[in-house]
C-alpha cells in the first residue's frame, strides 16, 4: 500500500477538485437559471415565495432569483382571445352521440344533453355567443382573484343570456330583437367582468350572438313562422315604398297643374287688362269723334266677318242651280 500511497493521494486531490468544480458549476447554473426573456406580446409577473413583487414586467431579458425563491408567470396581455359560450350544441355532435348511444323509446338521448334556456313566453331556445377578450394590464388581478377566470367569464355570459332571453318573447328574439338583445348582453357581461363587478382581470371587447335557434324537433315550424314574418315585413316595406312613390308623383302632378293654372290665370288676366285698356281708349275716341268711331267700328266688324267667310260663285244652267249650297258641309264654308 505504501508504494501506492502517492497515487491514492493524487486521486483524492483530483476527486476533491472535481467535486469543487461540480459545485461551482452547479451554483453558477443555479444562478444563471434566473435569466428569462419576455416576448413583445407578453407581460410577466414575478412572485417571491408566492407573493407578487412585480406585475408590470415588459418585453426583453430579465433576471429573477432562482427557484424556489422566485418564479415568473408570463401572460399574453396583448393577444385578443376568443371563445364560445351559451346554451346549445352542434347538431352534428348530437347526432353522432345519438348514433353511438341510441334512443329512449321515441326520444333520442341527445335531447337530454343539449343545454337550453327559456324565453319569456316559455319557449325553449339554444343560444350561442362569441366573446372577444384579452387579459387586462397589469395581469395580477387575473392571476390572483380567480383560479379559472375564463370559466367565471363563461358563467357570467350564461347568466346574462338567461336574464335577457327570459325577458323577451321567442318571436322577438328570433327576428327583429336580436341586435337589441345582443347589445344588452354585451353591456351586462362587460359590467359583470369589470372592476365594479366580479373583477375578473379580463377586458371584454365585443360579444356577438352566433346563433339563436329552437330545438331541432320544431326548427322547421319556427323557420316557417320567421319566413312568414319576414314576408310580412317585406310586403309592408314594398307597400310603403309604393305609397311614397305614388304620393311623390301626385305631388309633382299637383305642382304641375297648379303652375299651369297659375300661368293660364295670369294670361287671362293680362288679356282682360288689354281688352279693358283697348275699350278705354276706344271710349275716349268715341267721346271725341262719335260718328267717325261708329263708322270705323262698323267697317272693322264687316271686315272681320267677311274675313272669316268663303266666297262661292254659283251659276245657273237653263234657269236651274248647278250646285246646291246646302250640300256643302258647314266646315267647307265656315272657317
Amino acid at each position: 500500500m505504501k508504494e501506492f500511497a502517492k497515487e491514492i493521494q493524487i486521486a483524492r486531490r483530483a476527486t476533491g477538485i472535481a467535486v469543487w468544480i461540480c459545485v461551482v458549476v452547479g451554483v453558477l447554473a443555479y444562478l444563471l437559471s434566473g435569466f428569462y426573456e419576455v416576448d413583445t406580446q407578453e407581460t410577466a409577473v414575478r412572485f417571491r415565495f408566492g407573493r407578487i413583487v412585480d406585475d408590470r414586467i415588459g418585453s426583453g431579458p430579465h433576471y429573477r432569483l432562482p427557484w424556489p425563491i422566485e418564479h415568473v408567470v408570463k401572460l399574453g396581455t396583448k393577444d385578443i382571445k376568443r371563445f364560445q359560450a351559451g346554451f346549445g350544441a352542434n347538431p352534428d355532435d348530437v347526432s353522432a352521440f345519438e348514433r353511438q348511444v341510441g334512443r329512449l323509446g321515441d326520444i333520442p338521448y341527445g335531447s337530454f344533453f343539449v343545454p337550453y334556456c327559456l324565453s319569456g313566453d316559455k319557449n325553449i331556445l339554444h343560444v350561442k355567443v362569441v366573446i372577444n377578450y384579452q387579459i387586462k394590464y397589469p395581469p395580477s388581478t387575473y392571476l390572483v382573484n380567480y383560479r379559472d377566470p375564463e370559466r367565471a367569464l363563461t358563467l357570467a355570459v350564461q347568466s346574462a343570456i338567461i336574464e335577457m332571453i327570459s325577458q323577451n318573447g321567442v318571436d322577438f328574439i328570433l327576428t327583429t330583437g336580436r341586435p337589441e338583445i345582443q347589445q344588452a348582453i354585451d353591456a351586462k357581461v362587460k359590467a359583470m367582468a369589470g372592476e365594479d363587478g366580479m373583477n375578473l382581470g379580463l377586458l371584454v371587447h365585443h360579444l356577438e350572438i352566433k346563433n339563436t335557434r329552437p330545438p331541432t324537433q320544431v326548427e322547421d315550424a319556427f323557420r316557417d313562422v320567421i319566413n312568414a314574418y319576414e314576408d310580412k315585413v317585406r310586403a309592408k316595406h314594398d307597400a310603403e315604398s309604393r305609397s311614397k312613390q305614388i304620393l311623390s308623383d301626385a305631388r309633382g302632378q299637383e305642382a304641375r297643374i297648379l303652375a299651369e293654372a297659375k300661368g293660364y290665370r295670369d294670361m287671362r288676366v293680362k288679356e282682360a287688362e288689354g281688352e279693358a285698356e283697348r275699350f278705354r281708349l276706344l271710349s275716349e275716341e268715341y267721346a271725341k269723334e262719335k260718328e267717325l268711331t261708329e263708322e270705323r267700328l262698323r267697317l272693322d266688324t264687316v271686315a272681320y266677318c267677311l274675313g272669316r267667310s268663303r266666297l262661292f260663285i254659283l251659276d245657273e244652267e237653263d234657269g236651274k242651280e248647278v250646285v246646291r249650297l246646302k250640300l256643302f258641309p258647314r266646315s267647307d264654308w265656315m272657317p
